[in-house]
């Protein structure tokens, strides 16, 4: 690496400035690091990632992701000995005059580490290559990701559902497939805080009983209890306190809230649906989430 880092310094000596390699690599940081697990030896990939809202803005582009390209196959190389892998630079948005010169760029620096006998694949992503070979492909696996710490997924997940309602609801109307549970009057406030208040304890046993699937069996946990708790009124804190109340006193993998006593009201719901079927617990929550 050394060998090659020398003749790259010499060919672009803008890009590394007066830093010694060992400086360099000491200032060296990664965004990005995946690892193809494999039978008798592991693929990795190191991304660069630049979010500039109105295309790069660094001093000098070129000479900033030349840099970074060729420190991340520094650092695959040196920290994780290998000789092969992909190494990315990725950005939303790349103004038109750069693109062709860094596209340039990359083919050069391909084919120098060709030279010296390494076989990492350098790409530059930008633009509808950005959208092509990031975006999309997050897109179509977004369904099947329930680790909704993510947040850039979970925010999508969430438009997909605005998106349904408004393309299943164009005129502006309620749905009527969903049961929304409008402010009474203040006259009606305290029977319709206790309508709902039961109505929360109903859904959030059969959460605990059943799981979430039981109501709502394409959406994760999640995306099921904000979606619940919309139609409820209520936070969806609020929703899944209770459905973990539950979860000590019900047939649930989770241990709950176990060491405490359920609330009487709480208690009310469970003596009641505990001697029901499952099939007529489900139905009563989707009746009371407006599910068909």
């Amino acid at each position: 690496m050394r060998s090659a880092l020398t003749v790259l310094q010499t060919k672009w000596p803008e890009v590394f400035g007066h830093n010694s390699f060992e400086q360099m690599f000491k200032q060296a940081e990664l965004d990005v690091l995946g690892v193809r697990v494999g039978a008798s030896e592991n693929y990795y990939y190191g991304a660069e990632v630049a979010f500039h809202e109105n295309g790069l803005l660094y001093k000098d582009n070129l000479s900033v992701v030349t840099k970074k390209l060729i420190r991340t196959a520094m650092i695959l190389n040196l920290v994780f000995g290998v000789h092969k892998g992909d190494v990315m630079f990725i950005a939303p948005k790349i103004h038109n005059r750069d693109i062709e010169p860094l596209n340039s760029r990359v083919a050069e620096i391909q084919e120098l580490m060709d030279n010296f006998g390494f076989e990492f694949v350098f790409h530059l992503y930008g633009n509808d290559a950005f959208a092509e070979h990031v975006l999309s492909p997050l897109l179509e696996c977004m369904s099947d990701v329930s680790d909704t710490s993510e947040l850039f997924l979970r925010s999508l997940q969430l438009c997909e559902l605005g998106k349904k309602y408004i393309q299943e609801n164009p005129s502006g109307k309620e749905p009527t497939n969903i049961s929304i549970i409008k402010r009474p009057s203040t006259g009606a406030r305290q029977t319709y805080d206790r309508i709902t208040k039961e109505h929360i304890n109903k859904v959030a046993y059969v959460f605990s009983e059943y799981e979430h699937t039981a109501l709502y069996p394409h959406l994760n946990q999640t995306i099921a209890f904000e979606t619940a708790s919309r139609v409820l009124g209520c936070p969806r804190g609020t929703l899944q306190n209770i459905r973990d109340a539950f979860d000590g006193h019900n047939n649930s993998p989770r241990l709950g809230w176990w060491q405490k006593n359920l609330a009487d009201d709480l208690q009310h719901v469970k003596d009641k649906f505990d001697k029901r079927t499952r099939a007529e617990n489900i139905a009563e929550a989707k009746e009371i989430l407006g599910i068909e």
